[in-house]
């Protein structure tokens, strides 16, 4: 059983974004998620997210539970 540790944040610091594009990138020790806006003629990087790659399939994990009940 894994330890749960409470998190605390600040919403005000908190900005929501929208993404319509992503580009995954895999290494050996990591996982990059670069989140783009592609709005033509031009596009912006919007985030950028690293994480390990056992970090990577427990997302991938819960957005498929997650969008299979959309």
């Amino acid at each position: 059983m894994q330890k749960q540790f409470p998190v605390r944040f600040d919403n005000s610091d908190l900005k929501p974004c929208y993404s319509n594009a992503v580009e995954v990138t895999v290494a050996k020790e990591e996982v990059l998620l670069t989140f783009l806006g592609i709005y033509p003629p031009a596009g912006s990087l919007i985030s950028r997210i690293v994480m390990s790659p056992a970090h990577a399939k427990r997302l991938l994990n819960v957005l498929g539970i997650n969008l299979a009940n959309y």
